[in-house]
């Protein structure tokens, strides 16, 4: 079954947040996957899948972006077609 890292990131629930995570991954050439984002009050997190996760973390480090971003492995199956 294939793996993959999941990078979990906490931010300021306000409007753009999400534009400037995407905005910093692209300029970095880190290609998005997946991407699911929740919100509580004044808080967000978004949840990406990413080619490349060391560049990620870098990536939103750089930007500000994120107080703490995580890494967890998920497992998935993958079905092509049918």
């Amino acid at each position: 079954m294939p793996k993959a890292k999941q990078l979990s990131v906490s931010h300021e629930n306000r409007p753009g947040v999400l534009a400037e995570i995407a905005k910093a991954l692209g300029d970095q050439k880190v290609n998005i996957l997946s991407c699911l984002t929740t919100t509580s009050g004044t808080e967000g997190t978004t949840h990406l899948l990413v080619d490349n996760v060391n560049k990620a973390k870098k990536a939103l480090a750089d930007a500000r972006l994120s107080r703490k971003p995580t890494c967890s492995m998920l497992n998935f199956r993958i079905s092509l077609g049918r």
